[in-house]
C-alpha cells in the first residue's frame, strides 16, 4: 500500500475519523487526494469502509419486513398463497439482507417460476430490473453474464428462442460468452451493439447510448453508421454524430460494476447528471458552478453521504427538499447547488 503519511496506523485513524464525520475539510482533501493515488489505495479505503458499515450497520435486520415485500411482490406476479411456501421459505433465509435486494432476486425467480409452470407464454419477454440505488449480476440463458446498473432494465425472449438479442433501458456491462455462429445483440434506443464473444460497457440512460469496450471486438450500428470498435475504446455522440475515441482509464466507465463511481475532470453538471440516473434525485446547480471540474472517486452508497462528500471536497452548499407528485403521489429529491458564502 502506498502511503503518504508516517505509518499504516496514521491512515486507518485517518479513515476511522472520517466514517465518524471528524474530519476537517483539510483533512479530508488529503485522505482523498491518498485515495485517488493508486488502486490499493482505493481498494484499502474501501475495504476499511465494509468493515466500518459491518459494524456500524445502516439499520437493524429485524426491521426488514420481508412477509410484506414478499405479499407485495407475489400480488404484482398474479401468484395465489398456496404457491407461496417455498419463497417464503426464500425470503426467511434471505431476513439479514436489504429489503431492495431481496426483492430484485426474488423477481427474477418469479419469472422463472412462471416459465417453468407454463403460466406464460413464450411470446413474453423476460425482464430483470434493478431499482435506484441497486445493481445486480445474472446469468442468461446462452451462459453470457450481464451486471445491471441501478434503474436499469434487460428484457430477452425466454431461453433466447430466436437469438441472443437484448434489449437495454439504463446501464449494463456483459460478458458474453462465445458463439460466432449466433452473435449477441444488444438493442438500446434505436443503436445495436453486436459481439460474438467479448466484454463490453454499455450507458444507454439517455438517447444517444455510449459503448466502451474491454475487450474482443463490436460492431455499432446506428443511425445507418456502422463503426467497428477494439478493445479500449469509447464511443459516445456529440450532436447526434458518433465520437469514437481511445479511453485512457476504462475503469472511468465500467467501475460502477464494484460499486465505485469515478470521475475524472468531470464538471458538476456530468457528476448530478450521473447520480441523478443512478439514484432518484434532482438536481438544480447554480449556473456560476456548471462548468466546474472535478476530480473524485465516490463508492456507490447512501446519496445522502454523497451529497455530504461533495460539500466537503468543492466550495459549495447543498440543499435538499422533497417534490411530490399529485397525480400519483410518487416523491423525488431535489438538491440545490449553490456557491459556499
Amino acid at each position: 500500500m502506498d502511503l503518504e503519511y508516517n505509518s499504516t496506523d496514521n491512515i486507518n485513524d485517518l479513515i476511522a475519523r472520517y466514517f465518524a464525520k471528524e474530519l476537517d475539510r483539510v483533512e479530508t482533501e488529503e485522505l482523498l487526494k491518498w485515495i485517488k493515488k493508486s488502486p490499493q489505495n482505493r481498494q484499502y479505503f474501501f475495504r476499511q469502509q465494509d468493515i466500518w458499515e459491518a459494524i456500524h450497520p445502516a439499520f437493524p435486520s429485524h426491521c426488514i419486513d420481508s412477509d410484506r415485500a414478499e405479499r407485495r411482490v407475489l400480488s404484482r406476479a398474479g401468484i395465489h398463497s398456496r404457491r407461496r411456501s417455498w419463497i417464503s421459505n426464500f425470503l426467511r433465509i434471505c431476513g439479514g439482507v436489504a429489503a431492495a435486494a431481496v426483492i430484485s432476486i426474488v423477481s427474477i425467480a418469479i419469472y422463472s417460476y412462471l416459465y417453468s409452470n407454463g403460466s406464460a407464454s413464450g411470446n413474453i419477454p423476460v425482464e430483470i430490473s434493478t431499482s435506484y440505488g441497486c445493481t445486480s449480476r445474472s446469468t442468461l440463458p446462452d451462459g453470457s453474464e450481464v451486471w445491471l446498473n441501478a434503474n436499469s432494465t434487460i428484457s430477452y425472449l425466454p431461453g433466447m428462442q430466436s437469438g441472443r438479442i437484448v434489449r437495454l433501458r439504463g446501464e449494463a456491462f456483459f460478458e458474453v460468452k462465445s458463439d460466432p455462429a449466433d452473435p449477441f445483440t444488444v438493442v438500446a434506443n434505436g443503436t445495436s451493439i453486436t459481439a460474438t464473444g467479448t466484454r463490453f460497457n454499455v450507458n444507454a440512460y439517455t438517447h444517444d447510448p455510449a459503448v466502451t469496450l474491454v475487450n474482443g471486438k463490436v460492431d455499432v450500428t446506428t443511425g445507418g453508421n456502422e463503426i467497428v470498435m477494439a478493445p479500449g475504446q469509447h464511443l459516445c455522440f456529440d450532436c447526434g454524430k458518433p465520437v469514437l475515441s481511445q479511453a485512457t482509464d476504462i475503469d472511468h466507465f465500467c467501475s460502477w460494476r464494484d460499486g465505485v463511481l469515478i470521475f475524472d475532470n468531470n464538471s458538476l453538471t456530468d457528476i448530478c447528471t450521473r447520480l441523478s440516473h443512478i439514484y432518484n434525485v434532482q438536481f438544480d446547480i447554480d449556473p456560476r458552478l456548471s462548468q466546474s471540474k472535478y476530480h473524485i472517486t465516490i463508492k456507490q452508497d447512501n446519496i445522502s453521504e454523497i451529497i455530504e462528500m461533495l460539500q466537503l471536497i468543492a466550495p459549495i452548499t447543498c440543499a435538499t427538499s422533497v417534490d411530490v407528485n399529485q397525480a400519483d403521489g410518487s416523491r423525488i429529491d431535489i438538491v440545490r447547488i449553490s456557491p459556499r458564502n
